[in-house]
């Protein structure tokens, strides 16, 4: 019985200690909760308020989603809340295809319009042509439409029909079209090719010239597959167009690089407030590009997966950026799913070049909570800080990608500004191309 009774008041007194710990920690995890939810409570408390006395009746679904979007600015630019419908347009933005003619719209004179047609589409196929006013969907008049809704009601799943009535200019009566939906995918690739010979008191032949205008899923193949190309053509000389890439997927922008990166060179890397945040990437195989000299055009609309890759290019010596200084979005936002088909895009990670640059350019009013502790002071050091290229060239860190080689835009004559508001260009060209004696039979 001694014997029962020594073995049994030690392993009594581990299972309180253990009770007592697990009851601790639960007291300050439910501490925790409790100083949460009493906020959670206020809310609810507001909302209910506002639900039943204020003057006009709101839907709580309005209320809520609203109230989400108030606390994300709070946040930083880039975390947002996504509902429904915008979820729906970064999946398609993302994935590069969705169901629909084949349209690039806008709103002109108060009218749907069509700006351009995609060659190969079914809004190609049947004719439809930039300046077509599209006048009504399925029967409905498009007068004041928005262009959010409007790519609502033209898109929709492949093989069904949208009929579509269109004035164009030239002709007196309205076209009907029913047009019947396909797969369109959205090529990160405008255009590659040559853009001519090089002086003649300059070395090498033909230049070689590639647009990329998105880091969808495909970025990285397409890429590959256009500079192959060109490639193939004996150019001397490659330039990489990034202006006006807002980004993408970070993945696409470590595939882009791995073009021009060697293998084994680190080409990007993360830091965030959890350890899983905390990444790298490495080039996994030999570039793409090698032995001719390469420019990447880039400007301020230049941003984010962009700017990994110029970061790369600059790093490593592999390249000459040439433009203005790039917008500065350094910041790694994460897509979670929430219920009813929205989802939240939150800011959880800084991205850094290979020299070690953060590229972010911080937004004084709307700071990244995560770096809430910086003073202004540290800042303006940080975005001033100096670093070095793999040969030793001096680069600046913060505030964007600064080109190696600035070129101003020119500013703009009034006259220029005043055509471009009243879109004359584009007005010229429907009426020059509507001129009857231009018309195919």
């Amino acid at each position: 019985m001694k014997a029962r009774r020594s073995f049994t008041r030690p392993f009594l007194a581990v299972i309180a200690v253990a009770l007592f710990l697990g009851f601790a920690s639960n007291d300050r995890v439910l501490a925790r909760a409790r100083g949460t939810y009493s906020y959670v409570h206020l809310f609810t408390e507001v909302l209910d308020e506002v639900k039943r006395n204020y003057v006009d009746e709101k839907d709580a679904k309005d209320l809520v989603h609203a109230a989400i979007r108030g606390m994300l600015r709070e946040l930083d630019p880039h975390s947002v809340f996504l509902d429904e419908t915008a979820y729906g347009e970064l999946k398609i933005d993302t994935k590069g295809s969705f169901g629909g003619l084949g349209i690039v719209i806008s709103i002109r004179d108060q009218w749907l319009t069509v700006m351009s047609p995609i060659e190969g589409t079914p809004a190609w196929a049947v004719g439809l042509q930039a300046g077509d006013r599209i006048i009504s969907i399925e029967g409905e008049t498009t007068e004041g439409i928005t262009t959010e809704l409007a790519v609502e009601k033209l898109r929709g799943p492949r093989g069904t029909q949208v009929n579509i009535g269109v004035a164009r200019q030239g002709f007196p009566d309205a076209i009907d079209y029913n047009i019947t939906r396909d797969v369109i995918s959205i090529k990160a690739i405008p255009y590659a090719g040559l853009v001519g010979e090089q002086r003649e008191d300059a070395s090498g032949g033909d230049v070689g010239y590639v647009r990329l205008v998105n880091f969808s899923e495909s970025a990285g193949s397409e890429l590959a597959g256009a500079i192959s190309s060109v490639l193939e053509q004996g150019v001397d000389a490659l330039i990489l167009d990034l202006r006006n890439n807002t980004g993408g997927l970070l993945e696409q922008a470590v595939d882009v690089a791995d073009l021009f990166v060697h293998r084994g060179e680190r080409i990007v890397y993360t830091q965030g407030r959890h350890e899983n945040d905390n990444r790298e990437w490495y080039a996994r195989r030999e570039p793409l590009v090698q032995g001719i000299p390469l420019v990447v055009l880039v400007n301020d609309g230049t941003a984010s997966a962009s700017e990994i890759v110029s970061g790369a290019v600059q790093d490593y010596d592999l390249g000459i950026v040439v433009g203005t200084t790039t917008y500065g979005k350094g910041s790694v936002q994460t897509v979670r799913n929430l219920s009813s088909g929205t989802a939240l895009k939150l800011t959880t990670a800084l991205y850094y070049t290979p020299s070690g640059r953060s590229i972010h350019r911080w937004d004084r009013t709307s700071e990244l909570s995560m770096s809430s502790s910086r003073d202004a002071d540290s800042l303006d050091t940080e975005e001033g800080e100096t670093f070095y290229t793999s040969g030793g060239r001096e680069i600046r860190g913060g505030g964007g990608v600064t080109p190696d080689i600035e070129i101003e835009n020119p500013e703009a004559s009034r006259l220029l500004v005043d055509i471009l508001r009243k879109d004359l260009f584009f007005k010229f060209a429907v009426s020059h191309t509507s001129d009857p004696a231009l018309r195919p039979e």
